[in-house]
């Protein structure tokens, strides 16, 4: 691949006229975007939009790189795929994927396994109907990747227990069919017919509600998270997205599909959900029920 680097630089210099330390700064991340490639033991006609978005990702906190900075690398390695595709290297250009690529200021913070399987259990410690209720919260949240604004909306009609899926209405308000496992479903049961029942004061079409009945708020329904998180003995700094996150890298993880991922979190961008791939780098085809960690007994 050197040789290509060096056609490449040749061609920078001669034809696009780059300042002497542009040109110095190109140089330097492709040559680091090779060597990232070599140790993937990727070639460049095998390169996929989420490798460059992992190499991104290195850069940043191997580097602690500014925004800027980390702008230069991507437009450096476009234009270098651009030039390759231009010269007949490369069939296609998978940069193009990348135009809206904007890295967060920090990796999305996940649970371990470990810490997953003890927040679900926390509840089980618990006396009342609040712990069921908020058993139902948590598997639910981890077993669907759902957002938790998605979640204080949904109804109980969206919700297929027999099934095991909901349909869940996102952003821009599309709808999406996320199937859910035997744990959540277990859990959905017990709230659904033994606690909801009692709770349903006013007759309520949302699924999850407060002792007078009200819909529980997006605010109160992390409220609840953090407060299981705490008792479950977590140390982790959760965000509003770590049930989520978790969902999904632990998904990839077990070799699920990035198309199913993506599907199942409402993406519109593939590029999006490639973020997580960097967390952990298997992806395999499969589907929900069949590798989702918790899904069956």
């Amino acid at each position: 691949m050197h040789h290509l680097l060096v056609d490449f630089l040749n061609y920078v210099y001669l034809e696009r006229r780059l300042s002497k330390h542009t040109f110095s700064a190109y140089r330097r991340d492709l040559e680091r975007y090779l060597s990232f490639l070599k140790r993937e033991n990727k070639s460049l006609p095998e390169v996929k939009a989420e490798d460059i978005t992992a190499f991104l990702w290195e850069e940043k906190e191997k580097g602690k790189k500014s925004p800027a900075s980390l702008a230069r690398s991507l437009s450096a390695v476009k234009s270098f795929h651009h030039f390759l595709v231009s010269y007949g290297v490369l069939k296609e250009d998978v940069t193009l994927l990348l135009a809206s690529l904007r890295l967060p200021e920090r990796m999305p913070q996940v649970l371990e396994m470990e810490e997953v399987e003890a927040l679900l259990q926390e509840p089980d410690k618990h006396e009342g109907w609040e712990a069921k209720r908020d058993k139902g919260i948590l598997e639910l949240l981890y077993a669907t990747g759902m957002r938790v604004s998605e979640l204080a909306n949904l109804t109980l009609s969206r919700v297929d227990i027999k099934e095991k899926i909901v349909r869940c209405i996102g952003k821009g308000n599309k709808e999406r069919i996320i199937p859910f496992g035997e744990k959540a479903r277990s859990a959905l049961i017990e709230y659904v017919q033994r606690i909801r029942p009692v709770l349903d004061k006013k007759r309520s079409e949302y699924l999850f509600l407060t002792a007078h009945g009200n819909r529980l708020s997006r605010q109160r329904i992390w409220q609840i998270v953090k407060r299981y998180i705490r008792w479950a003995g977590i140390k982790k700094e959760v965000s509003p997205h770590t049930l989520r996150h978790s969902f999904a890298t632990h998904l990839l993880q077990h070799k699920a599909s990035l198309r199913v991922v993506q599907a199942m979190l409402g993406h519109s961008n593939i590029v999006t959900t490639e973020i997580y791939t960097h967390l952990n780098p298997s992806r395999l085809k499969g589907v929900h029920q069949k590798y989702h960690p918790l899904g069956e007994e």
